[in-house]
């Protein structure tokens, strides 16, 4: 359940336009042809297929990062001229569209969120709800095509964040999808190293 605590929202007086759908499914197409080795065994380098929970945790990293970087007032470590808050919500906005496009989803473009937390932290516990419901779902559904209806739910609420903690989520999403496409550590070797990153 969402927080009933009304000192904990308010209702946007500029709401933002959201995304429409053709731009959404774009945009999950695109990211996951750029995230497509994440999706092959490191090793064979044969298509497997993930696990839905791991992804939806690894989303929620990202918004425990985004706390962390809003908590101690830092700049990104990746995009220096960006604050961390603003490209932990293109990281978790980016994972949201490849999880999309990897498993086939077809998102659905969702009503902008009457309500949202009026401080950070809440907001993105808010955040966080939202991906636990979604992967609840999923464990009772399956990963059927109405999944896309939830994912594009998911979307609008990071949209509505950004908005209204004034973050350019999409200016932040171009920039780290160039800068992940050079990255040391997402090398091949690098995985394969002890500490490289497996998934």
């Amino acid at each position: 359940m969402k927080s009933s605590n009304p000192n904990d929202r308010k209702n946007p007086m500029n709401r933002p336009e959201l995304k429409d759908t053709a731009f959404l499914n774009a945009l999950a197409v695109r990211v996951h042809i750029l995230n497509q080795k994440w999706w092959l065994d490191i090793r064979t380098g044969e298509p497997i297929m993930r696990d839905p929970d791991e992804l939806l945790m690894l989303i929620v990293s990202e918004l425990s990062e985004a706390l962390e970087g809003h908590r101690k007032n830092l700049m990104d470590d990746k995009l220096p001229h960006r604050k961390m808050i603003e490209v932990e919500m293109a990281d978790a906005y980016i994972r949201i569209a490849d999880f999309a496009g990897g498993f086939n989803l077809p998102i659905v473009q969702w009503e902008l969120p009457s309500s949202a937390p009026s401080r950070v932290p809440a907001a993105l516990f808010w955040l966080t709800e939202t991906v636990v419901s979604l992967g609840s779902v999923i464990a009772g559904m399956g990963l059927i095509p109405r999944i896309g209806f939830y994912i594009g739910h998911l979307m609008a609420e990071i949209e509505c964040f950004c908005h209204q903690f004034d973050l350019d989520l999409f200016g932040a999403i171009e920039e780290k999808l160039e800068y992940n496409r050079m990255r040391m550590d997402h090398s091949h070797e690098h995985r394969l190293s002890e500490n490289g990153k497996k998934y």
